[in-house]
């Protein structure tokens, strides 16, 4: 037994779209590790009373499944300004899940993304169509899961979409990987799976997510175009500030060049068989890493980036691609 203390906080009615998981998860990480003899816990926070337990205990490192307590609470920032030490990113990373402001951050930074237009009530459409041309993705400005992401082929199904979606990125998709980063810095993994979709689905939507997630996810090939699709999603960790793991989604045009469409870091820990996370199956997949040595490996890159201890069951784990 060592002297790190690892606590999973989840609100009382956590938000699915806003957490790495619900019961199932948690108990998946809390066995992860206590298998390997790390003192771990869960704990449901109702208000920010709950989270003061934390402050000012040694050895304790937090692992909130969610940004917020409430729609209106953040769970991160209460913990950022007492200094409790956290897995994952600080509210900066976080705020990756608006997508305009990652798409800004990614453009100002060089990190190529598709074109992309924030509308509202009074954008002219056809502008938009004309400018960005056909067919258009729109999006929810905030969002997880697919919800709410519709492929527009014409005028007429963009002007019916744009009560669901506040942003509208051009089309790029030749090919789609997901990048799994962990760590930190040079010491970070990569490792990226190619989404395969089945016939006539052209983009990963709510349907294919819900009932056809695990044949969906295949081995990326080690080719250019694959290196390219690692690299940007390094650089978008790194532009965005992104801490100890992420899943970086990336598109590969006609011509291999690669594309960040989205940046989740907060990505999803699931385990079940059925629906698992692809998080933990992009390392499954390259580097033949077990649930249990992905989980040892993000809480390691976490206690390292904060000088704690760091479990000894995470001193020897698979590498993988890197750029």
């Amino acid at each position: 037994m060592n002297d790190l203390h690892l606590v999973v906080l989840s609100p009382e009615q956590p938000d699915p779209l806003d957490a790495w998981g619900g019961d199932e998860a948690i108990e998946a990480v809390l066995k992860a590790m206590t298998s390997a003899g790390i003192r771990a816990e869960s704990r449901t926070v109702r208000s920010i009373h709950d989270l003061e337990k934390c402050r000012d205990r040694s050895g304790l490192l937090a692992f909130p499944s969610c940004r917020r307590l409430s729609p209106a609470e953040s769970m991160i920032a209460p913990l950022e300004a007492w200094g409790v030490p956290l897995v994952g990113s600080g509210s900066d990373g976080l705020a990756a899940e608006n997508k305009a402001h990652t798409k800004r951050l990614l453009v100002e930074n060089g990190v190529p993304t598709p074109a992309y237009e924030v509308i509202n009530g009074e954008t002219d459409l056809r502008e938009i169509s004309a400018r960005l041309g056909l067919p258009l993705i729109v999006k929810p400005l905030v969002g997880a899961e697919s919800h709410g992401v519709i492929k527009c082929d014409d005028l007429p199904s963009l002007s019916a979409a744009v009560e669901q979606g506040l942003l509208v990125e051009q089309w790029k998709r030749h090919r789609e990987l997901t990048v799994s980063v962990l760590g930190n810095g040079e010491t970070r993994i990569a490792a990226p799976g190619e989404i395969v979709l089945p016939p006539a689905v052209e983009y990963l939507d709510l349907a294919t997510k819900r009932e056809r997630i695990v044949p969906t996810l295949a081995p990326a090939p080690d080719n250019d175009g694959t290196r390219k699709a690692v690299a940007v999603a390094l650089d978008a960790c790194r532009v965005l500030a992104v801490h100890d793991w992420a899943r970086v989604d990336v598109l590969l045009d006609h011509e291999e060049n690669p594309y960040v469409i989205d940046v989740n870091a907060l990505p999803g820990l699931r385990k079940v068989a059925d629906h698992p996370s692809y998080f933990p199956r992009c390392l499954a997949l390259t580097t033949g890493m077990s649930y249990q040595q992905v989980v040892l490996a993000l809480v390691a890159a976490a206690a390292s980036r904060q000088r704690l201890p760091v479990p000894p069951a995470a001193s020897s784990l698979p590498g993988t691609l890197s750029p």
